[in-house]
């Protein structure tokens, strides 16, 4: 009788120390795979100054750039120069876009004339210009592992 409890007892162990294993090993493949930047410094030059808010998303897929829909790690920072220095955390370490504007009359949009063209100030990463509308999304990808500072001018529409 012994005997048969002690193996029924020890093939239990040996079935919990192997799901604790696995799930040590999971936790810590999870925790890799969800890996975050520590952060980016972004500096925003040539803003109207005491004027609104600097507006911006960050994007990963470019459908959803195209949309406005999906952003993450959003922004809003109130303007009190011609220069704005901010850091944004828990960036995902992959490839991404950063996309704002300044909302100079706080209506949470980029206002734009009768044909389309921003009314406001703008900027996107890596200080990528697009010619008749926005730039290409490949010239305004970067990794913030491999970014950790990164200065945005701002455009106007006399620019």
């Amino acid at each position: 009788m012994t005997t048969l409890f002690y193996k029924a007892f020890s093939a239990i162990t040996s079935s919990l120390l192997k799901l604790i294993f696995s799930l040590i090993v999971l936790y810590c493949t999870s925790s890799l795979a969800s890996e975050k930047s520590a952060g980016l410094q972004l500096t925003f030059t040539g803003l109207v100054p005491n004027s609104g808010y600097i507006m911006g998303s960050f994007y990963h897929l470019e459908e959803d750039f195209k949309t406005g829909k999906n952003g993450f790690s959003q922004i809003r920072e109130p303007v009190l120069s011609d220069t704005l220095a901010i850091t944004v955390s828990d960036l995902p370490d992959a490839p991404i876009i950063f996309v704002s504007y300044q909302d100079l009359n706080d209506n949470q949009a980029l206002d734009t004339n009768l044909f389309g063209v921003p009314t406001e100030p703008y900027a996107f990463s890596n200080n990528a210009k697009g010619r008749f509308g926005p730039p290409k999304f490949s010239d305004m990808l970067f990794t913030p592992s491999m970014t950790n500072e990164m200065t945005i001018h701002y455009s106007h529409t006399s620019d």
